[in-house]
């Protein structure tokens, strides 16, 4: 059974569309009856995850500091144009470098979600990287579409909401256990992660506001 089959499989058997990581968390949407039903909220993401263990992925994420970003220059936010575009960059990059090890004929397939602010520039984004970059060679097609279509995507979406929810809860430091579904995902911490965390400084050092 492909990914695709185990993921819609999941979801048709909770009687769920889609999966939606902010309507997932805050019991909403397709999920608004399940706010006092925490066994079935365990099970379902429970699935979800070894769904994604089979494929034995290597995560890939790009963080930024958002206030950081705020506190540059307008010279250098012009540069950045916005942390999504950054990270953007960013993760498209570290998926070309983890490829270099596979048989070069093998390129990355980049898929993003469809929308009216971000298709533009993930586009220009893609194709200056295709065309000028040094790992031009792994770089391939992009994907735009809805995540209701794409399993991946609503994986991705998983991913990401948690990551960024541990990010927060560690940045607290506070003794606030991590969330349920980051413990169902601590095994993809090993051996490594390519997982980048952008500082205030970085991002100044990188786009030319100071050192």
């Amino acid at each position: 059974m492909t990914f695709f089959d185990s993921w819609t499989a999941v979801n048709a058997t909770e009687r769920v569309s889609a999966y939606h990581a902010r309507e997932y968390a805050h019991s909403r949407g397709a999920f608004s009856a399940w706010k006092t039903d925490e066994p079935r909220r365990r099970r379902y993401m429970r699935a979800l995850v070894q769904a994604i263990r089979v494929l034995r992925p290597t995560p890939i994420a790009a963080v930024v500091d958002a206030e950081g970003a705020r506190g540059l220059s307008r010279a250098a936010q012009t540069r950045m144009r916005d942390p999504y575009c950054h990270c953007v960059q960013a993760v498209l990059r570290a998926a070309a470098i983890e490829a270099m090890d596979r048989p070069r004929q093998e390129t990355v397939r980049m898929v993003v979600a469809k929308s009216k602010e971000r298709t533009g520039d993930v586009i220009k984004l893609w194709t200056l990287m295709r065309e000028t970059s040094d790992y031009r060679h792994r770089i391939g097609e992009l994907v735009l579409d809805d995540a209701k279509n794409l399993p991946g995507l609503q994986a991705a979406d998983l991913w990401a909401y948690e990551l960024q929810k541990e990010i927060e809860r560690r940045g607290e430091g506070r003794s606030r256990r991590s969330r349920y579904p980051w413990h169902l995902f601590e095994w993809l911490m090993y051996p490594a992660p390519m997982v980048r965390y952008f500082s205030a400084r970085e991002l100044a050092a990188i786009y030319g506001d100071g050192t």
